[in-house]
């Protein structure tokens, strides 16, 4: 499926696609990287009550 969105991407001209994953995740994270994804950044959040 992530292969066909970025085959997807590429004909409509769009130059940059990206993933997110929880940072626990090491398993998912080896598998963007096996597809070509390259990490970018770390993000934040914040729970509201």
């Amino acid at each position: 499926m992530i292969e066909f969105a970025i085959s997807e991407a590429k004909g409509r001209g769009i130059k940059r696609v990206a993933l997110t994953s929880n940072a626990i995740r090491t398993d998912a994270h080896r598998f963007c990287e096996r597809l070509g994804f390259k990490p970018s950044h770390m993000g934040f959040k914040m729970t509201l009550k």
